[in-house]
């Protein structure tokens, strides 16, 4: 039962990490392309809940 539950946190650190780094990339886009910041913040703020809800589930 416990080596499970290592696996699911193991998996959810995996799949928050990964969020966030499409998370920076899409920053680093939106940057590049000189859109507005605010627009960027609210296309990726759903985003970046998305992965601070999984990190907190998998604790």
């Amino acid at each position: 039962m416990v080596k499970g539950r290592n696996l699911s946190t193991s998996a959810t650190t995996v799949l928050a990490t990964s969020v966030h780094h499409i998370y920076l990339r899409a920053m680093q886009s939106f940057e590049l392309t000189q859109i507005n910041l605010s627009e960027a913040e609210k296309f990726l703020y759903p985003i970046r809940l998305s992965a601070q809800l999984v990190v907190l589930g998998g604790r």
